[in-house]
């Protein structure tokens, strides 16, 4: 009898170790018809496991079922999910497989209760001894009192396997979402926690199992889980969470639902920092691309170890659909890159894709996952395609048939910016009518400038610019002078039409009139010019 155990020990011992962690999410198929009496549920399972054990084949996984451990289970029948997957990602360096899948069940409405996933065989760990797993999920499909549809799960991802280098601060940052935009946190996962009026062990043997971390998380709206730790002891350890989902308008109520996510912390005895990731789009975010239209991004590996490189880019999650990386290129010492390319076809419109992806150095250190989110929508026109064919050619012509709406609407917007325009216009003609003449003649604009006095020079014409002399003066042109008759003006005024009559004014009052025009200061005096013509330079010579 003794014999038979110690058999069966030793070879528990050798088939073990091979779980990697997992997750389990739900959502309703149809979450806004409440009033049916049964509702169909998908369940998702992502689970890792050791590639020694479970190559990446057809299926991989223990064959086992997600049962029921509440007390009140509704109509859930405990072998309805399967936990073995199809494998979709593999990565021998950390031998590891990991598959997913979804499963189709129906449950009656308003139902709430917990599942669980619970077995044994964890990874050989540092800082426990038990091998023992339980991942569990609370389902509950009331109707939320905000929206008045039933709820979905939030989801996390993270690989199965995330390496940090020794005795250097760590950050791992959980990415976590909710397709209710509800408010979502993170916390530890609890071996005594009270669900429904029953005690459920959420973690088995590996509750807080990294010791020294911090966890961060709060209900306010970022959906942040941040995990601060710093390795001491190289090898395995596991992060156990439970991520749960709040309505905004009721934050201090119970959670609407409360899913598991547990994976590996590996810690390599290297004491220089991780890879990063430099994306052209920051780590998270969410883009909109057509169906059938390739979508194209580089990401870019910068190393955190000298005497390294990168290896290659791990990818967590795969999108549906058509995608494409490169092979990794060197750019320069510490830089590399891969070209990533995806076109979703027609029939994911509406769904939201997601692409993760890691850097892996040759220290086999990772970089922090990086993710895109997409949403797909159809095109914004419809294509026609028409073939004929004849016995020599294939022709194919393709006809966009527009929406009718959109063209009405922008005639319409069209009209009524012309109706506006001229209505502008005529205001502007009846309350500013001199902006409109610019057909009549411009009116002749006269220039005044100063007459310089006796001591400069005097310079009657504008051009040649700056030409500047001095007057001579002679007898005779005194005597001339003397002959004619000066208008009582103060300043000359028009020098055309003026003119002097000698017969109106004596020899001595001419005299008089000159010298007085001649000491007068010229500054205070003004000719107008006419702009229209040039005027001939005076020169007035005194002999």
């Amino acid at each position: 009898m003794y014999g038979l155990l110690y058999f069966l020990v030793i070879l528990s011992s050798v088939r073990g170790a091979h779980f990697r962690g997992g997750s389990i999410t739900w959502s309703a198929v149809q979450p806004t018809s409440p009033n049916s009496t049964n509702i169909t549920v998908e369940i998702k399972q992502i689970y890792s496991w050791s590639y020694t054990r479970y190559p990446c084949g057809t299926t991989i996984g223990d064959s086992r079922y997600v049962v029921c451990i509440s007390i009140n289970c509704s109509n859930y029948d405990n072998t309805s999910v399967n936990t073995q997957t199809p494998c979709y990602s593999s990565d021998t360096n950390f031998d590891v497989s990991t598959g997913h899948k979804s499963t189709i069940i129906y449950l009656n409405a308003g139902s709430r209760f917990v599942i669980a996933f619970q077995s044994a065989a964890w990874f050989t760990l540092v800082s426990s001894s038990s091998s023992s797993w339980s991942i569990t999920t609370l389902i509950d499909l009331r109707i939320r009192n905000d929206t008045g549809r039933i709820n979905s799960s939030p989801t996390a991802i993270m690989s199965g396997i995330i390496t940090v280098p020794r005795a250097i601060q760590s950050t791992l940052r959980v990415p976590m979402e909710d397709d209710d935009l509800d408010f979502v946190q993170c916390r530890w996962a609890n071996s005594t926690a009270l669900i429904e009026s029953t005690i459920v062990n959420e973690c088995a043997g590996v509750c807080q199992n990294l010791p020294g971390s911090q966890l961060y998380s709060s209900l306010s709206g970022d959906n942040n889980c941040t995990i601060v730790f710093t390795g001491a002891q190289p090898g395995y350890y596991v992060v156990a969470l439970q991520i749960e989902d709040f309505m905004p308008s009721a934050l201090t109520d119970p959670p609407l639902s409360s899913v598991p996510l547990q994976f590996l912390i590996l810690v390599l005895n290297i004491s220089c920092y991780s890879p990063t990731i430099i994306g052209q789009l920051p780590n998270g975010a969410t883009i909109g691309v057509e169906m059938n239209t390739k979508f194209t991004m580089t990401l870019l590996a910068r190393l955190g170890c000298n005497n390294s490189y990168i290896d290659y880019f791990f990818t967590t999650v795969y999108p549906s659909g058509v995608m494409n990386t490169t092979a990794v290129t060197q750019i320069d010492s510490m830089l590399y890159s891969i070209d990533f390319t995806w076109t979703p076809t027609s029939a994911l419109i509406g769904s939201k894709q997601v692409y993760c992806t890691m850097a892996v150095d040759s220290n086999r250190l990772q970089s922090a996952q990086y993710c895109l989110n997409f949403m797909v929508y159809g095109n914004l026109t419809t294509p026609t395609t028409t073939t004929t064919t004849t016995s020599a050619t294939i022709r194919t012509t393709t006809q966009a048939t527009y929406d009718f709406s959109v063209v009405l609407g922008l005639a319409l917007s069209l009209a009524l910016l012309f109706v506006l325009s001229s209505v502008l216009l005529c205001g502007c003609y009846y309350w500013y009518p001199g902006l409109f003449r610019y057909s009549q003649k411009p009116p002749v604009v006269h220039q005044t400038r100063s007459i310089p006095t006796t001591s400069e020079a005097i310079e009657i014409n504008n051009y040649p610019p700056r030409k500047m002399f001095k007057p001579t003066y002679s007898t005779q042109t005194s005597r001339n002078l003397m002959n004619s008759s000066v208008s009582n003006s103060n300043s000359f005024g028009d020098y055309r039409k003026q003119y002097i009559n000698p017969s109106d004014t004596p020899k001595s009052t001419a005299l008089s009139i000159l010298n007085d025009i001649l000491e007068r200061p010229f500054s205070r005096m003004t000719i107008p010019v006419q702009t229209a013509r040039p005027i001939n330079p005076i020169n007035i010579i005194i002999k």
